[in-house]
């Protein structure tokens, strides 16, 4: 009589697939916790501060024990900086989504940025200021914080290069790279400008960015200088 040994391929599939099924499940749920910490992270940044956010308070806001957190992020420092990748993602991901729904006309520039203010005034962009404002005296923060500001610049420049892929009209190559640097500077200082709450912190942003938009128009990448 012909006996499956224990080394028959067919015997131990069913084991084998079993145990990638628990695999992929425990790394789903585990995933899941994660982006639970991070988004609760970010919420509490953006809504309480850097100095008042605990990792007490995130894991409430998460649904999450506090011994799963500690299994994920041991410090509040590994946790922060985790969120700081997060909340590069978000941000990368409104700018594109922002920028990649615009169509072809005349104020294109202008309305882009419309948009990208709208983005600088949201909870994204005040977490990132909480995280930024952390760092300064963060040792362990400011290097995480580093790397991810040098990859939001890149995708950046890369997003607005897919926006504008011929540069603005009469600016060079080394000019066209600055843009959207000049432009992610200006509306980074009147978000913070903004998180003051002087009653004319508004209106100075309405007149800095009509500013900014009518010298955009003598650089505007549908419209050439000569039909001005």
């Amino acid at each position: 009589m012909f006996v499956i040994g224990y080394n028959d391929p067919m015997a131990e599939a069913p084991a084998t697939i079993a145990a990638g099924v628990r695999r992929r499940t425990q790394e789903q749920r585990s995933a899941a916790t994660q982006a639970k910490l991070l988004d609760a992270t970010v919420a509490c940044l953006a809504e309480l501060g850097y100095a008042r956010t605990s990792t007490t308070m995130v894991c409430e806001r998460a649904g999450v024990s506090r011994g799963a957190q500690l299994h994920h992020f041991p410090t509040k420092a590994a946790l922060v900086a985790a969120a700081a990748e997060r909340v590069l993602e978000l941000r990368v991901e409104e700018f594109r989504a922002t920028l990649g729904g615009l169509d072809e006309g005349q104020e294109r520039v202008q309305t882009a940025i419309d948009l990208l203010w709208g983005i600088f005034c949201g909870p994204s962009a005040y977490a990132w200021q909480e995280l930024l404002v952390a760092a300064r005296t963060d040792d362990e923060l400011r290097p995480h914080l580093a790397r991810v500001q040098n990859r939001l610049r890149d995708e950046v420049a890369a997003a607005w290069h897919d926006l504008f892929p011929s540069g603005l009209q009469g600016l060079d190559s080394t000019l066209n790279a600055a843009v959207p640097k000049l432009l992610f500077a200006v509306l980074d200082g009147l978000s913070m400008h903004r998180l003051t709450g002087l009653p004319t912190a508004e209106t100075d942003a309405h007149e800095v960015l009509a500013v900014v938009k009518m010298l955009s128009v003598y650089f505007d990448a549908v419209n050439p200088l000569e039909e001005l």
